[in-house]
């Protein structure tokens, strides 16, 4: 008996302090913000469609946002993007969401200001039941309807520290599925640039001097980002 209350109270505490890592904020002060448009005649092939992917890491904060816009094309779509998913590692991350919403008809519908947010333990191997250390912050969104853009952003907060304070990543401008638009920030202190090299004919990144750094920057508008 002493054995199973132990368990209990320990997976009480557990999921109070993984709660403890995830967050509702208002929007970073130094996340440029990205707009969307729909195309006024859209290729309806597919479940969804992304509108926006838009990735802005912050070196200096050790912070990465991440922000989608997602249109729902079919009963399909409903089903994939009912529920909003993001990882992360409570060793050395916290989680912070700053907007969940639905826009139909034009009207913005706020999902977030009420939303339940859980949190699972990540299997990464279903065979052998193999375990990280990652955490699936998970949010159901109720009557999502054909036609409706599903638009989300949250930040994740915190580097892994095996790295050692180096950062490295892909920018990429293409993608295998159809993007109306692609945006990628890097922020770092302005006496600390990143060496970069572009492939495959990538564009020249944006590079300005900034109150929160030096930002390089991409930005691809198009309907057709399809390798």
């Amino acid at each position: 008996m002493r054995l199973y209350t132990y368990l209990f109270i320990h997976l009480i505490f557990s999921i109070t302090i993984n709660a403890q890592k995830v967050k509702k904020t208002p929007l970073p002060n130094w996340v440029t913000p990205i707009i969307y448009q729909e195309e006024k005649e859209p290729n309806n092939e597919g479940a969804y469609k992304y509108l926006v992917l838009d990735y802005q890491d912050n070196l200096v904060q050790k912070e990465q946002f991440i922000h989608y816009a997602v249109k729902i094309l079919n009963n399909e779509g409903i089903q994939e993007m009912s529920d909003i998913n993001a990882v992360f590692d409570p060793a050395y991350q916290t989680i912070a969401f700053h907007k969940i919403q639905v826009i139909r008809n034009g009207e913005k519908i706020d999902k977030l200001q009420n939303a339940t947010i859980n949190t699972f333990q990540r299997e990464t191997n279903l065979e052998r039941s193999l375990y990280d250390g990652s955490l699936t912050a998970v949010i159901n969104l109720s009557d999502i309807r054909v036609g409706d853009i599903v638009e989300y952003a949250y930040t994740l907060k915190g580097y892994n520290p095996i790295n050692k304070g180096n950062y490295a990543n892909l920018v990429y401008e293409e993608y295998t599925i159809p993007v109306n638009k692609i945006y990628s920030k890097i922020l770092t202190d302005k006496n600390n640039p990143i060496f970069y090299k572009l492939l495959n004919g990538a564009n020249e990144p944006k590079i300005e001097n900034t109150s929160f750094g030096k930002e390089y920057s991409w930005e691809n508008n198009s309907n057709e980002f399809v390798i």
